[in-house]
């Protein structure tokens, strides 16, 4: 239960970071300037490691900002699976799965639509994007934060 209770816990601080303050690795791409960012698309597409450390640390932030995103969604998953299991008419985990798979179903058309390079595709993701994100994450929060008082025996 303490790993249950801890991964819960770090969705519930994440999401409501990534409320507050928007996707991290989409704010990273914004704020950058335009040069390095066309450094670090033409690194990616000339597949060659970037003699400038700028550039270098910008593409390890990036993607580590990514595959954070990544495994937090990979655990939400779990951890959603776990409570279906254990509580199949519990309807809060159907209610998460179904907004899970209705960001994936936008994350998708939009992918479809958007350029071969990484980092123009993030900036062209249109504003609605971003605050239907926003409201997944806080939905998210709010759920998990339901689940960790579950869970830790704090709800009557």
């Amino acid at each position: 239960m303490l790993l249950l209770s801890l991964s819960i816990w770090v969705i519930v601080v994440y999401s409501v970071k990534v409320f507050a303050m928007g996707n991290p690795a989409y704010t990273l791409v914004k704020e950058v300037p335009g040069d390095l960012l066309n450094q670090a698309k033409d690194c990616l597409e000339s597949e060659i490691i970037p003699d400038d450390e700028m550039v270098y640390l910008f593409i390890k932030k990036f993607f580590r900002l990514t595959a954070l995103a990544c495994l937090l969604f990979i655990i939400e998953f779990a951890v959603v699976l776990y409570f279906i299991y254990e509580q199949p008419n519990f309807y809060v985990p159907w209610f998460i799965l179904t907004k899970n798979i209705f960001m994936l179903m936008i994350g998708y058309k939009l992918h479809k639509n958007s350029s071969e390079n990484i980092f123009e595709a993030v900036q062209q993701i249109p504003y609605w994007a971003m605050l239907w994100e926003r409201i997944s994450y806080l939905i998210s929060a709010v759920c998990f934060l339901f689940f960790f008082l579950q869970v830790n025996n704090l709800l009557k």
